[in-house]
């Protein structure tokens, strides 16, 4: 199974920290938040990533061949990256899809068990969820009954019916893969350009795939958009660091 990394991203809220610098190139205690993803995707034992840059683009695919010398790269350049949403991203390496493939948003610092524990499930495609606090600014989810599967996501999703948050940590089955293709392939045939990724991802469930959701409220993660978050961040890392080897359980 390869990675697929979203990182075009001009992360306009984190100015002017991410002024000269890719947000996913912002260091917590020394390393870049992309070089926790790296490790975590080697410890699950994924060596390969298809990774979409667009804002410094040189600047980070240098950085992530220069410090993984032993990772296998695989980079698609968007030069539409200041005028798309992550969709777009989806699109431009939906080849990926044709196969298992873990997509990440490389703005997510996570405890490494998430990672391993969505390659490892069963259930085909998977994603993971954490059942914080209702956060319009969040791509929240509506569980089944069972809580089992995902049955809506999305950032309009309201307080009464939110059941968690998701978190940009998701393995996509190849079948869940060519149903996505078809969703993404829309988007741009329409010129639907601003739409997120997790916009596809709805779609997809909405004509007929399943999408079951990991519960891992107990595993710290987080998601990077502000320096409140990069801050954050910072604790979950401690946390992460203080126990890592913290159970991850697949209902």
């Amino acid at each position: 199974m390869k990675a697929l990394i979203l990182a075009a991203g001009e992360a306009k809220r984190l100015r002017p920290l991410s002024a000269d610098i890719p947000k996913c190139m912002l260091p917590i205690d020394g390393k870049s938040i992309i070089n926790y993803q790296i490790e975590n995707l080697v410890a699950a034992g994924i060596t390969e990533a298809v990774v979409v840059t667009g804002y410094m683009a040189e600047k980070l695919e240098d950085h992530l061949v220069t410090s993984n010398p032993d990772f296998s790269f695989i980079f698609i350049r968007s030069k539409d990256y200041a005028k798309t949403y992550p969709a777009h991203g989806l699109w431009l390496a939906k080849d990926c899809f044709t196969e298992d493939c873990l997509y990440l948003n490389a703005d997510v610092i996570c405890h490494p068990h998430i990672i391993s524990c969505i390659v490892e499930d069963p259930r085909g495609s998977v994603t993971a969820v954490q059942r914080n606090p209702w956060d319009e600014e969040e791509v929240n989810v509506i569980l089944g009954s069972d809580s089992s599967q995902v049955v809506e996501l999305g950032k309009y999703i309201s307080k009464s019916l939110n059941d968690g948050e998701f978190i940009g940590v998701t393995k996509i089955a190849a079948g869940f893969g060519q149903t996505l293709i078809t969703v993404l392939d829309d988007f741009i045939a329409k010129e639907e350009f601003k739409k997120f990724a997790a916009d596809a991802l709805n779609l997809t469930i909405q004509r007929g795939e399943s999408l079951y959701a990991l519960d891992v409220s107990h595993l710290p993660a987080i998601e990077i958009d502000t320096k409140a978050d990069l801050d954050a961040a910072q604790d979950k890392l401690a946390a992460i660091q203080n126990d890592p080897d913290t159970p991850c359980f697949t209902k």
